[in-house]
């Protein structure tokens, strides 16, 4: 009779003294979303006697905390599905899951004149783009904004309807000279249609006859002269008259002119302003591609296009961020000394205030490694107890451990062997140098669609992904990715960074696009094979 009533009190006593689990309270309370491209949705849960939460998508785990961020990127176009686990002290869980939806951005459409490529005007004339914008499905409230730049400073916005709209940009040719031309057409701030022209200013002396420039230019229109002794000339009202060393110099050579009438040499530029002093030499760009490569201890030379009418103008040369150069120079020698992504640019100041910027890219391939190296990096090769540490120790607050369901091998509990403890490795502490120099490789991994390299820095974290990404790279063309730090703030073998990231991509129906999407957050370690981002 006693043991009955034991039984019965006992689980009367357990019923009281257990840890209350649940209910589970979860945000967005739908369960199934649909967002755009570049658009965030934000999930919480509030679970009583939760020990610990995980966050996956498609079975993948991104975060263990009760709050998650989902931002939509361009390659989870498609349905999304993201599932919660919640577990309790002994062991229990509850589980919520969401169907999101990606649907791709629609960019306005644009008409442009003259087509996307290479402009050429003569010096003295001035360019005329036009841009036409329609949004299908538009509201005769919808807008578009249109911007235009020039060497990727703001010259001109307009606000007009997004049903149909027609912006017109006129560019005066002053001098020789290359300058990138663009016309961005957003609906809203995450995505943007464009068009891009490299204007190229030459002499009048030197434009093309054949193929004239397909802007539509306002210039000097020569004839040829009635007569060797008098050459005619005839301009348009609307530019300014061609300068008389101009005409000079379009005048036909003639083995033996007969003498000139005495109206000639009044014609005749003064010998001092041939060429005007004021005009300087038509600066090349090299080496014409933003991203290059070379070795360790390799001289590169580097010259910029951009110039400035005025005297006063000095070049800032720069190498990651770091002054190295200043003065009138437009050229600028650089030697790698340390393998791995620099970023060289240069800016130019007039009159003390920034006008105009120019940059590479440059992967510097590392040199061979001595013997002593190559011995030193055996050895750490063989030493396995700090990689293994370094995801042992991980505070519990930002990675705790995972339920048996995710990672099996976590179940045991008992505290890692004394010769595990962690150890900070000599140099090992990271430097924002080189994060700065691993988040422009992680970009130009994207832009070169290098799957392996993604996989390795923790961008891809599962095969299914990996499939994920490589469909989204058979629907783009021309794909460049412009990744812009915010903050870096490092902390041992540890850092956190914000960045911005823009993506430029042609679509499957030849659209030129440009996706700004939301400030991303993550963290980064390192690990044997180099940094890495961590969940």
């Amino acid at each position: 009779m006693a043991l009955p009533i034991l039984a019965v009190a006992a689980v009367a006593f357990w019923g009281r003294t257990r840890p209350h689990f649940g209910p589970l309270r979860a945000t967005p309370t739908d369960r199934r979303l649909s967002v755009e491209v570049g658009e965030a949705v934000h999930f919480s849960a509030t679970v009583p006697g939760a020990v610990e939460f995980t966050w996956s998508i498609w079975g993948s785990a991104v975060s263990h905390l009760p709050t998650w961020t989902y931002v939509a990127l361009p390659e989870d176009a498609g349905w999304q599905q993201v599932t919660l686990v919640a577990r309790g002290t002994t062991g229990s869980t509850l589980v919520r899951s969401w169907d999101v939806g990606v649907v791709p951005p629609v960019p306005p459409t644009l008409d442009v004149s003259p087509p996307p490529g290479r402009v050429v005007v003569p010096a003295g004339g001035r360019a005329i783009f036009r841009c036409g914008a329609r949004v299908p499905a538009a509201r005769p409230s919808d807008r578009v904004w249109f911007e235009w730049t020039v060497d990727g400073r703001t010259m001109s916005r307009q606000e007009q309807s997004a049903a149909e709209s027609v912006s017109e940009f006129l560019l005066p040719v002053s001098q020789p000279g290359s300058h990138r031309v663009v016309v961005r057409v957003n609906e809203n701030e995450r995505s943007a249609s464009l068009a891009e022209w490299v204007l190229e200013g030459s002499r009048p002396s030197e434009a093309p006859v054949p193929h004239p420039p397909p802007a539509e230019v306002e210039e000097a229109r020569r004839e040829p002269p009635a007569e060797p002794q008098a050459p005619v000339v005839e301009v348009q009202p609307s530019p300014p008259p061609t300068p008389p060393e101009v005409v000079a110099r379009a005048a036909p050579p003639s083995a033996e002119p007969p003498a000139p009438p005495t109206a000639i040499p009044e014609r005749r530029p003064v010998p001092a302003e041939v060429p005007p002093p004021a005009t300087p030499p038509r600066a090349v760009r090299s080496p014409a591609s933003r991203r290059i490569a070379g070795g360790v201890g390799e001289r590169m030379r580097f010259a910029t296009a951009i110039v400035s009418s005025t005297s006063e103008a000095s070049y800032d040369w720069s190498v990651d961020g770091r002054r190295v150069q200043r003065g009138s120079s437009p050229s600028f020698e650089y030697v790698p000394e340390t393998p791995g992504t620099h970023r060289v640019a240069v800016a130019l100041h007039a009159r003390g205030v920034p006008s105009q910027e120019d940059s590479w890219q440059v992967t510097a391939r590392g040199a061979r490694p001595s013997q002593g190296e190559a011995s030193t990096a055996r050895r750490n090769e063989t030493a396995p107890s700090a990689e293994q540490t370094r995801v042992a120790s991980l505070p519990a607050t930002t990675l705790p451990r995972l339920p048996p369901t995710t990672m099996p091998h976590t179940e045991d509990r008992a505290p890692p062997p004394p010769e595990l403890a962690r150890t900070t490795r000599p140099g090992a502490t990271l430097s924002e140098e080189e994060v700065h120099r691993w988040l422009d490789e992680y970009a130009r991994a994207w832009s070169t669609r290098d799957v392996r390299t993604l996989q390795r820095m923790g961008q891809v974290r599962s095969q299914a992904d990996a499939e994920r990404l490589l469909r989204y790279f058979g629907t783009v063309e021309d794909l460049h990715v412009d990744v812009r730090v915010r903050a870096v703030r490092v902390d041992g073998e540890r850092a956190a960074v914000e960045f911005d990231r823009v993506d430029t991509m042609t679509d499957p129906s030849g659209r030129r696009q440009e996706l700004r999407l939301p400030p991303q957050h993550k963290e980064i370690e390192r690990t044997s094979d180099g940094l890495r981002f961590v969940n």
